[in-house]
């Protein structure tokens, strides 16, 4: 019996408020970086329960910084999160991620990026994150 591996890929779909607010961001500060939490939600799961399609619902911009200085602050973050779920409860429901803004490079994980997604991400579980810029 020959056995096909297919490789299925993720979708990541943005609402249009949540593009409104990126390109808002992208525009304000185009020379700084910025960044905050956000919340995915996983629509669609693969057979062995992978994502196949997740949607980037909210986000909070919650760090001005630089190219090397891309980060989510506890002390910032923690004392937010109650009163968050409290206005949005539907975002308990969802995958806590993050997303920050590349500016003068494309939209990729640089070698910090991917640091930080290891130090972030859960020992199991998932970790989203997303990165966005105006050029690339």
């Amino acid at each position: 019996m020959n056995e096909t591996n297919q490789q299925e890929s993720l979708t990541v779909h943005v609402l249009n408020p949540v593009v409104e607010k990126i390109n808002y961001l992208l525009r304000r500060f185009d020379k700084t970086e910025w960044s905050g939490p956000a919340w995915y939600r996983i629509d669609s799961r693969t057979d062995k329960g992978f994502p196949l399609k997740v949607t980037l619902v909210h986000f909070v911009p919650i760090d001005l910084g630089d190219a090397s200085a891309t980060e989510m602050d506890a002390e910032i973050l923690g004392p937010m999160l109650p009163k968050i779920y409290k206005e949005l409860p539907a975002l308990t429901d969802a995958y806590l991620g993050m997303i920050h803004s590349h500016h003068g490079m494309g939209a990729f994980f640089s070698g910090t990026d991917e640091k930080a997604l290891l130090e972030q991400a859960p020992q199991e579980g998932l970790f989203f994150s997303t990165v966005v810029a105006q050029i690339g």
